[in-house]
């Protein structure tokens, strides 16, 4: 009889060859898996890892949603807790920088601040400050409180260089109709008032 064809014998199983009379065959051992355990292990610190830090994750994603989407955004009207003659509360929010809002008392006081309102419910997503002139004071330490439709109030704080430049600072708060600018601290003259050039703000879109 011919053999079968080379193709059929690669399909074929081999038959085991037979034990000599007497003995057993031998048991298989069975290896741990070792990888798939490893594979499962890592998958499950990753899960653990990704869980945990979802409220970052989150907030990194509403950041660079912030940063891709803000616009300026103008506010309507300024208050303050006091002003010098002439240097009122709206010289701060006016655009001009030749402009300045100054505080009605002198020196490194803590309790003077601003209120400023928007014309609408927005996302605040970025404050920008510009200090006042070398002749006055200038902040150095600033609390910012974000007034919500919900009554919330929300408190970040930041502290600035001294300079004329525009600095920025990121707020990141939903719904907010209005914001308290309160100075913590300042540097400069000794007997000059705290003085702001600018405020302005970005919200999302």
């Amino acid at each position: 009889m011919p053999p079968p064809p080379w193709w059929r014998r690669l399909a074929s199983k081999r038959a085991k060859p037979s034990l000599p009379a007497g003995t057993r065959p031998k048991r298989k051992r069975r290896r741990f898996p070792v990888r798939l355990v490893s594979f499962l292990a890592v998958l499950g610190v990753l899960g653990g890892a990704a869980y945990a830090g979802k409220d970052t994750i989150a907030g990194g994603v509403e950041r660079v949603q912030d940063i891709l989407f803000s616009g300026n955004e103008r506010a309507i009207k300024a208050t303050a807790s006091s002003s010098a003659p002439d240097r009122g509360a709206d010289l701060a929010i006016d655009t001009f920088r030749n402009t300045s809002w100054a505080a009605g008392v002198t020196g490194n006081t803590a309790d003077q601040y601003l209120d400023i309102t928007f014309g609408r419910e927005i996302r605040l997503t970025y404050i920008y400050v510009t200090g006042g002139p070398d002749s006055e004071r200038r902040p150095r330490s600033v609390e910012i409180i974000a007034l919500q439709a919900d009554g919330e109030r929300p408190i970040k704080t930041f502290a600035l260089m001294d300079g004329p430049a525009r600095q920025d600072f990121y707020v990141g708060a939903d719904r907010v109709s209005s914001v308290r600018f309160k100075i913590l601290e300042s540097s400069g003259p000794a007997e000059a008032p705290v003085a702001v050039t600018e405020i302005q703000f970005s919200s999302r879109r």
